[in-house]
This record gives structure tokens, sequence and C-alpha cells, in this order.
């Protein structure tokens, strides 16, 4: 038996089965793409999610529904208490209508969908200073195949990785000065992941702050991150509702 790791660090949005029934996987994580500029009357830092492998390699993803093809039966989708307690969550205060296209069918901005059925998604710690990043593992049939397939194509590309490998999903800022020196995360990207509602008569509003309740580890016990993390609080992996 092997089992694979994914990483979501910077702002993606959880949504699961349960919450929308009309969700076709147990469970979605929805990358947006922005590039920059006003958004809700605020600036917003350019996000472009990439996905980075044990080797180093780095991918950018635009346009793919990503998934592990091999998950082992027995283990259906489980969501850690931590991931409940401690990442911030948007809710329906705001009179939140989800886009359709955007929840389902890949439309713009979406960049990628993680999908699955199988595995435990827990919370993990991205930054000292308190954005939250998540964590999937996922056992398999043999050694871990993670598989991207085209949004809107039949194009699909295949990786076959080793057993307990970790794969990263990055989605945070890379704006860059004129000087060269990266921008890094502001309080107000997190702004970006209301491209997936209808506009609001009023400016959205952040969620609150996590609770504290379920203890929970560094995303980087085994090994430092891949590229240097400038997160804010405000950088945090979403849950909807």
């Amino acid at each position: 038996m092997s089992h694979i790791t994914i990483r979501f660090i910077g702002l993606a949005m959880h949504i699961s089965q349960t919450e929308v029934p009309k969700l076709g996987p147990k469970h979605r994580v929805i990358l947006l793409r922005f590039d920059g500029g006003g958004l809700h009357e605020r600036h917003v830092n350019s996000h472009h999610p990439w996905m980075i492998f044990p080797d180093n390699t780095k991918v950018p993803l635009g346009r793919v529904r990503l998934s592990v093809v091999n998950p082992k039966p027995a283990t259906p989708f489980h969501e850690h208490d931590s991931f409940r307690e401690r990442v911030p969550h948007l809710d329906r205060l705001h009179d939140l209508t989800p886009i359709d296209g955007v929840f389902y069918d890949g439309n713009p901005p979406v960049a990628a969908y993680f999908d699955t059925d199988h595995g435990q998604l827990h919370a993990c710690l991205a930054t000292k200073e308190g954005a939250i990043g998540t964590s999937l593992k996922i056992e398999t049939e043999g050694e871990p195949i993670l598989e991207a397939t085209g949004l809107h194509s039949d194009e699909t590309q295949q990786w076959t990785l080793r057993d307990g490998d970790v794969v990263d999903i990055y989605n945070i800022s890379d704006d860059i000065r004129d000087d060269g020196h990266h921008i890094g995360d502001s309080g107000d990207d997190y702004l970006i992941n209301y491209l997936a509602f209808d506009p609001t008569s009023s400016r959205p509003e952040m969620p609150p702050e996590p609770r504290e309740a379920a203890l929970i580890r560094s995303c980087f016990e085994t090994e430092p991150p891949r590229i240097t993390l400038e997160l804010t609080s405000s950088c945090s992996n979403t849950n909807f509702p």
C-alpha cells in the first residue's frame, strides 16, 4: 500500500458535496487565477497557481482538473477536525451566491480543480504568522498516479510518483516590484476568492480568524517550503460555506 500527500498553500477554496449537492466529486479544491488590479474597491495582487513535485519541478496550472487515479477504494474522503475548526470559512452572512460556472464547469477565473472522493484532509500551519494551509493524504493501490485533464478538452497528462511523495500546490502572489523584489501577499489578497460569487451589494469582508480548538502541525515538518513564502493570514485556504 502506498500513499501521496497533496499540500495546498495560499488561496484555494474548498467545497464539498455535503454543502453543495450538485458537486460531482466528494471534495473539490478550486484554484483561481487573477492577474492583479482592482477588486471590490481594493488592490489585489496577481495570483497564479503552481504545482511543485518532490524533485522541485514546477508546473504552472492552467485550465486543468487534477486527481489521483488509483486511490485505495476502502478509504473514503474524510475531513479532519483541524480542517473544520482552523480553516477560515466564507459563509452566507453577506448573501454570497456561488457562480455555477466557476463552482462546477471550470469557467474563468478557474485555473485548476483538484477533485477527490478519497483521503484525509487536515489543516496545517503554513507560516509562523498564522497562514493556514491544508494537507490531503490519499492511500493508493500501487505507486500514486496523479493525472491532469483539460477542463474543456480531452488532453491528459500523468505523473507516477513514489510512496510517501509530497506534491505542493501553491497559489500565492507573484507580483514583482520595479527593483525585482517580490511584493508578497497583502491583507486584501483574500478578496480573490470572492471572484467565485456573484457581486454583492456591499463590499465583501474577510471571514473571522479561525478558532484555536484543534491543534495543527507545521505544513513543512519534514522539509522546508519549495518557494519563499510571504503569506499573511489573509492568504489562507478557505472552506465554503
